[in-house]
């Protein structure tokens, strides 16, 4: 991969010209950001927010495939903050285009140069909070675990504690995937059947084309306000399904909506909270992890400093989990925002089934990036979701079997 000052410097300088965007000329000559500007006079900061987002993305997507192993994990934080600072700035220019069209229709506007930003100043904000993003180095942001000082000092109390924080790192993730899964769930139980299908057969190549269709149908004065939205949008969709596997994206989705399928059959009146809690329980099995795990701590001869290490691990395992998963939460709560924007063309049956796709997809990503947390090993992964999802973390049960040399 590429050296990673390069990369960090590109980040920095895309950051910086996102923070140069929409800024106003005053009367006198003078340059102000973040009061009112005129929505015709923005369109070259639109092309360049769009061009600066998608430039800033595809480098760091490229280490997925080409990263080493922290790189690639170092570079789903980045891409899942990413996506969702890009979908607030679509929602902040969803808004603007929504109280433009309003102007228009009751007649306040006189004129396409009176069409003025609904209030500039939050669009602001949102893009330099994107450019915050993509300003953040490539790496890691793990919270601290137990100290040195907090680990058993004899051979016999670390592999009780080993197998305890084990234990203890399988039920945090568990319990993160049932959440953010099932608020995930929640919104796709809103769409009807039909969406929902339809949503999992939209494939990342194909969202800018359904999308541009539905621009079709909007004024003329916003329509470049609302490309430019849906463009964001299309690209956090696309960091989604990188972070999956594009090749898998069809596999993974549908995977989801028959498992919801067949939950609901099985759990008739449940809500979608419940349903994914019965699906974690069946998917990650932790308890048959567990009890690999206390057979192996039971019998190790392994040095005290290899189990401490491995205490380590597992405890930053749940840690990691629980940043990933915030950020699809945050993600979910920005894609809540947007479907709340009053504008008409939000309810067509395009725009709907790409919101379920998008909505598929992070589920998917909770459920597997989850159970890569918990086990690992692609072959075990085939088994369980019939796909070979990406393996870029080794799981508790990896890492104890690992360290332990069983």
């Amino acid at each position: 991969m590429s050296d990673s000052n390069v990369y960090q410097a590109s980040m920095q300088a895309i950051a910086g010209q996102l923070n140069g965007l929409f800024v106003g000329h005053a009367p006198d000559g003078s340059s102000f950001r973040g009061g009112e500007l005129a929505l015709d006079q923005i369109s070259p900061d639109l092309d360049r927010l769009v061009q600066l987002s998608q430039q800033a993305g595809e480098q760091t997507a490229r280490y997925l495939e080409d990263g080493s192993l922290v790189e690639q994990e170092a570079a789903e934080y980045k891409l899942l903050d990413q996506a969702g600072a890009q979908l607030r700035v679509a929602n902040e220019l969803l808004v603007q285009a929504a109280a433009a069209s309003q102007a228009a229709e009751s007649g306040t506007a006189g004129g396409i140069g009176q069409f003025r930003a609904a209030d500039s100043a939050t669009l602001i904000v949102a893009v330099d909070e994107l450019a915050r993003a993509i300003a953040q180095p490539l790496d890691i942001p793990i919270q601290a675990v137990r100290g040195e000082d907090d680990l058993p000092e004899d051979q016999d109390s670390a592999r009780v504690f080993l197998a305890r924080e084990s234990a203890a790192s399988l039920r945090s993730i568990s319990r993160q995937a049932s959440k953010i899964g099932g608020e995930a769930a929640q919104t796709l139980l809103a769409f009807n059947p039909e969406t929902l299908k339809l949503g999992a057969s939209i494939l990342g190549k194909d969202v800018v084309t359904w999308l541009e269709e539905t621009v079709q149908s909007v004024m003329v004065v916003v329509r470049k306000v609302i490309a430019s939205a849906l463009e964001l949008i299309a690209q956090a969709y696309d960091w989604v399904v990188r972070m999956l596997g594009k090749d898998l994206e069809d596999q993974a989705k549908a995977k989801v909506i028959a498992w919801l399928e067949d939950l609901k059959k099985d759990f008739a009146g449940k809500d979608g909270k419940t349903l994914v809690e019965e699906l974690v329980t069946r998917v990650f099995a932790i308890d048959a992890i567990q009890k690999d795990v206390l057979n192996w701590t039971s019998t190790t001869k392994a040095e005290l400093g290899a189990l401490h290490q491995a205490t380590r691990d597992v405890q930053s395992l749940s840690q990691k989990y629980l940043q990933k998963s915030n950020q699809v939460s945050h993600f979910l709560q920005g894609i809540g925002l947007v479907r709340m924007v009053p504008l008409p063309f939000l309810k067509l049956p395009q725009a709907q089934a790409v919101i379920a796709a998008l909505v598929t997809a992070l589920m998917a990503y909770v459920l597997y990036t989850g159970y890569d947390h918990v086990d690992s090993g692609k072959i075990t992964f085939f088994n369980k979701f019939g796909v070979r999802i990406p393996d870029r973390v080794a799981g508790v049960h990896k890492t104890v079997e690992t360290a332990l040399k069983v």
